[in-house]
């Protein structure tokens, strides 16, 4: 994988993180909330950081994203995104 394809994550907010995923998985803020259940304002909030998704969503966003939930919470350096695109 060259170093162009990894993504890197030192600065990134958690809702930094989610909105990422959520792009790369070419899902809209409406089709995120639906899956996570949630309303598009929630999951906007989410994103700009306006609002910390309780810790039972974070892990419902993991799932959701199939990332292990550190990714989301902790402090990682570089990770591979691009395998997370889905077909």
């Amino acid at each position: 994988m060259t170093e162009e394809k990894i993504t890197n994550l030192v600065n990134y907010t958690l809702g930094m993180r989610i909105r990422y995923l959520r792009s790369v998985n070419n899902l809209s803020l409406q089709e995120f909330g639906e899956l996570l259940g949630v309303v598009y304002e929630t999951a906007r909030l989410w994103e700009h950081d306006k609002y910390v998704p309780k810790i039972e969503m974070i892990f419902r966003i993991a799932n959701l994203f199939d990332v292990p939930v550190n990714i989301l919470t902790d402090g990682v350096e570089k990770f591979d995104f691009i395998h997370l695109a889905k077909e």
